[in-house]
């Protein structure tokens, strides 16, 4: 039997990949609960149908997910709508694993801040970042 081993992201490659998200988007890009996805539920979603019924990635951390590669766009819209939490979107899809604890968390605290009364995507990213830069990768906090 053959062991395979999928990439784990490490928090810097997470932080880079958010940063180039930041700088695509702009400084003061928020995210905004689209239209085609009603008005009751969730005020985020990792992706989503536009107004052509095409699948395009929504959040920062849908943003992320999909220059990952790792996610089918149409798939998520149709199997994962409710999913609220990063961390409960990761488990039920089975990519937990791919990131380390420190690149978890860090995108735990961006998109936190992210839904928090639309908050641009840069002082998402700075919030997750000041919330985990004392981190190892394990998530747990560097002693001196």
């Amino acid at each position: 039997m053959t062991e395979t081993s999928e990439k784990v992201y490490t928090y810097d490659e997470v932080k880079a990949i958010l940063e180039e998200i930041v700088r695509d988007f702009g400084a003061d890009y928020s995210y905004k609960r689209p239209a085609t996805m009603g008005t009751t539920g969730s005020n985020c979603y990792y992706v989503h149908e536009n107004e052509d019924g095409i699948c395009t990635p929504g959040c920062i951390i849908g943003h992320l997910l999909d220059r990952l590669n790792l996610i089918n766009l149409r798939e998520t819209v149709l199997s994962f709508k409710n999913a609220q939490q990063i961390e409960e979107f990761l488990r039920i899809s089975n990519l937990e694993e791919r990131f380390t604890r420190k690149a978890r968390n860090l995108m735990y605290f961006v998109q936190m801040k992210q839904d928090m009364s639309g908050t641009p995507w840069s002082e998402a990213l700075a919030y997750g970042i000041d919330q985990v830069s004392d981190l190892n990768e394990s998530g747990w906090r560097e002693q001196d």
